[in-house]
């Protein structure tokens, strides 16, 4: 299940969440789902990150001076939003719950659902059955052990 490309997609999403400068994960989840950030889009984002010293996630920021598209732009900085939410988020929820707004907020179980075939269903199973993991751990480790690790 881990190597199945919705699971790479979350963990990438999950990765992001915890660490805003992995720019791999963020290349691999810029427009998953589509948000019209095509390939040209995330050169000129990589390129204007390098140049500045920054990091994508950061580059995201500054999306009105990378010389985007207005519509690209809007889309980097509604992307930019949203994981900085789900960056605050983190401080406060479980995994699970991280999980489920990530799948929630990003319009990704959506997409999926709108898909309607039978690879589309295979693929809301296997997420369904990687977020039994975090829920299963929080359900069966004391709270101490989990604040020491968290």
């Amino acid at each position: 299940v881990l190597f199945r490309s919705e699971i790479k997609d979350l963990l990438s999403y999950l990765r992001i969440v915890a660490n805003s400068n992995d720019d791999i994960s963020l290349q691999r989840i810029i427009n998953v789902p589509k948000r019209g950030i095509g390939p040209s889009s995330v050169e000129k984002i990589q390129a204007y990150a390098l140049q500045n010293n920054i990091s994508m996630f950061d580059a995201l920021s500054e999306a009105d001076f990378i010389g985007l598209s207005k519509k690209v732009t809007q889309g980097c900085i509604q992307f930019y939003d949203l994981l900085q939410n789900l960056i605050k988020e983190q401080e406060f929820l479980e995994i699970s719950e991280i999980v489920e707004e990530i799948l929630e907020k990003t319009g990704y179980r959506a997409m999926l659902e709108r898909e309607q075939t039978i690879e589309s269903r295979s693929r809301l199973e296997n997420l369904d059955e990687f977020m039994s993991v975090p829920k299963d751990y929080e359900e069966n480790t004391p709270l101490e052990e989990q604040s020491l690790i968290n």
